[in-house]
This record gives structure tokens, sequence and C-alpha cells, in this order.
């Protein structure tokens, strides 16, 4: 693959994410033309890193087509089982979903047609490993998330408190959380966020510790120590708001709940920078933050989770040769330069990958602590943990909402683990 010029990269990110409106293509006959699906928050960047595909491949005309997030797997898997349905490039939001896809045989095997470039970054190659599924390639990674604590400088100026830098613990959180929690001429001020029970982002204290691709006998007690930490973050400490709070569809907002100010900090991955970039310039808010690095547990080795978004080409394709170019592109160096523009993170990652995203709009101050980790832990396309992960939330969230206790939860999780296979034994 060639080199981006340091020219091309300077036009990506000095001209932003705005969306380029071409004048509709008038289709040939000789042409090929793919039809590409991905999901409707993609939006932005995949319809630039689409146009410049086609501007380096007249041959080839693309049709995206963008499906709201809700509806999204149930539109792959209908267009699979129709007869006259056409799709050839589409992409997933993680790993565990392209495991069901080859397991369905929508996806196409790339083992033998996709060919490494000789300049692949070294932490890219490891993750196209990791991807693997038993030992074949089937997906490619364009997007990669890391973690952080998001934090609203303005309230840490406001109360005098140094803003948080360098290694640190959940306990370390904690007790800054419960620093930053007040009450204001009335208005509660939490000193961290809490997410709806459906989300499983609870469980990342226990992702920094390792949990992350099985669940063993271990893993299962890191994980009900991470919940009883929400737990009591939320209704002993009382520095975020509680479960039983957030029950309509506002709660789901996090990062607008974020930046109305009275939530002091928040864990999440570099997807919510692009999300806070979009509101900010949508509403024009006067509102300062930045990232310090993911805690880590105190006692044990910690770790950075890395999850992935993936492109597949569809066992459906009649063009695989034009389809694996199309997502070789969006994951490779050159669309990699364009979605970097736009404040989200690339699977492929270099130096001047990084400086595009140091330079855009609204980027945080030390966003280096997305890429300055040691010990990454790849998300694996594995359906069982997906299956496992959905009972373990189940119960969790009960146990959020006072509706069960935390060790009825996790004995219920224990058994329903057992009774389906889905408990690994503790390596020794």
């Amino acid at each position: 693959m060639r080199k981006l010029s340091i020219c091309l990269i300077l036009c990506f990110f000095l001209t932003g994410c705005g969306l380029k409106e071409d004048a509709p293509v008038e289709e040939e006959t000789e042409k090929v033309v793919l039809e590409y699906y991905t999901w409707q928050d993609e939006k932005d960047y995949a319809i630039r890193v689409v146009n410049h595909f086609m501007e380096e491949n007249p041959g080839i005309i693309v049709n995206m087509h963008f499906v709201p997030s809700s509806e999204y797997a149930q539109t792959i898997s209908v267009i699979h089982n129709t007869r006259d349905s056409k799709i050839d490039v589409f992409a997933e939001t993680k790993p565990s979903n392209s495991a069901a896809d080859v397991e369905r045989s929508f996806v196409l095997d790339i083992t033998d047609m996709y060919q490494r470039v000789p300049d692949m970054p070294e932490d890219y190659a490891e993750l196209l490993d990791a991807l693997k599924i038993n030992g074949r390639v089937y997906m490619l990674p364009y997007r990669k998330s890391t973690w952080a604590v998001y934090y609203n400088k303005n309230l840490f100026d406001q109360f005098g408190i140094p803003y948080p830098e360098g290694s640190w613990t959940w306990e370390d959180y904690t007790e800054l959380a419960k620093e930053l929690t007040r009450t204001i001429d009335g208005q509660k001020i939490y000193g961290s966020l809490s997410y709806e029970t459906s989300s499983l982002w609870w469980r990342t204290p226990a992702r920094t510790a390792g949990v992350e691709n099985q669940v063993t006998e271990s893993g299962l007690e890191w994980l009900k120590k991470s919940a009883l930490w929400n737990y009591r973050m939320s209704y002993e400490f009382q520095v975020q708001p509680a479960y039983t709070e957030l029950t309509d569809v506002s709660s789901y907002d996090y990062i607008n709940r974020f930046l109305a100010g009275n939530i002091g900090m928040f864990y999440c991955g570099d997807w919510c920078m692009e999300i806070i970039r979009r509101q900010l310039q949508e509403k024009q808010l006067d509102f300062s933050y930045d990232v310090a690095p993911i805690p880590m547990p105190a006692q044990a080795e910690g770790f950075m989770p890395v999850t992935t978004a993936v492109v597949q080409i569809s066992s459906r394709t009649e063009h695989p040769e034009e389809a694996l170019r199309l997502a070789e592109y969006i994951s490779g160096e050159e669309g990699a330069a364009i979605i970097a523009g736009c404040s989200v993170f690339p699977a492929w990652d270099t130096e001047e990958i990084r400086e595009i995203l140091k330079n855009s709009e609204h980027s945080p101050k030390h966003i280096e602590y997305f890429w300055d980790y040691n010990n990454p832990i790849y998300t694996s396309p594995d359906k069982e943990m997906e299956e496992a992960l959905e009972i373990i939330n189940t119960y969790v969230g009960r146990y959020f909402l006072k509706e069960i206790s935390l060790e009825d939860a996790f004995s219920s999780i224990r058994s329903m683990l057992l009774e389906r296979g889905l408990l690994s034994e503790d390596e020794k």
C-alpha cells in the first residue's frame, strides 16, 4: 500500500469532518457496483471514506446504506436471508457480532485473498491475529476503542481540585468522586456518572483486571466486585445518580448528561470524544474537558480493554475482489487518516494518524492517554462470551434496581453459566 504524503494527511485534519455533497454519479454498465451497509452513527466519516475510495477507484461505484443501530442486526440478517437482496461489504460494531455472522455463513473467508502490507503497524497485526476465527481471516478492524476518564475542567477549577493525571486506581477514582460531589444552590453535583442498567459498562473495573474473553470462577469474582463497586457509588456514597433514577430514555444519553455541567467525571471509550465534538459544535457550548488515564486495579495486574469495529465481505457478493479492495481501504492507512480527521480512532495506528487526532477540533489536551498504555487485552470474536454477558447483565441490572441481592444475583448467574457450559476453569 502506498504511503500517504504529509500534504494529504494535513489536508484531512485541516478540512475537518464536514460532509462532501458530491454530484450524483451516473451508473455506467462497465462499472462494478458495491452495496455497503453500516449503522447510522458511522455516517459522518463513512461518506468521506467512500467518496475518497471512489475517486481513487473510478471503476467502482459504492452505494451506501445507513441503518439505525437498533435495527442493524435484524437488517443484516434479513438481507442475507432474502433471495434478491444485494450486499457486498458490511460493518459490525464488535467482534462477537462477527462471530455470529460467520456461524450463520454471512461472511466470506478472505484468508487466501488478503495480503498483509509490509509496513503494517505492529499492533494492527496483533489485532488482526486476535480477530481470527479458527485461524482464518473473516474481518478487518477499522476502528479501535480504548478507555479513559473524561472530566469537566470547569467543575475542577470551580472547586479548586487538581486535575487527575498519571496512573491511579479505582479506589483513587472513588475518593476523587466523593470530593467532587456536593450540592450548590439546590443543585446536586455528582462526582461520577452511572449508566442505565442495560449498559455493560459497569464491568469496566473488572475488564481492567483482565476479565474480557471468557468467564472463569475468578473472573466471576471480579465481576461481582465491579457490580458491588458501582452499587456503592450510587447508593452508599451517592457520588453518581442512582440506577432507580435512570429509567427514561434521556438517561441513555450520557454525553448530554455530562455536558449539562453537573457531572464531574466518567469513564468511557474514545468514541465519546467524537460525540462530544459534535455536541460542542452543534450547540456552541462553553464547556471545557480533558481526559485522564483509565484507573487500574490496586492489587492485580492492569490491562487496557481494546475493542474493535470491523468490516467484512458478504458471502453473497458477486464482486469479491472489488469488495476486498473497499474493505482494505476502509481499514487501512488511507481510510484511517480520514476517520481520524473526524476525531474517531482508527485501528490503523501510526504516529501520522495520532498527529491528525491531536489536531482535531475539540480534542482533549491529553488525548495520548488513549494510546499510552501497557498490557492491551483484545476483545475476541466469541459468541459464547456474548451469551454469558447477556445472562450476567440481566441479573446485575436487577441488583442495581434493588430487585434482588448481590448474592442472589451471582448465585443465579453462576448456576445459569454452568448449566449452559459458559463458565470456564481458571488457568493454573
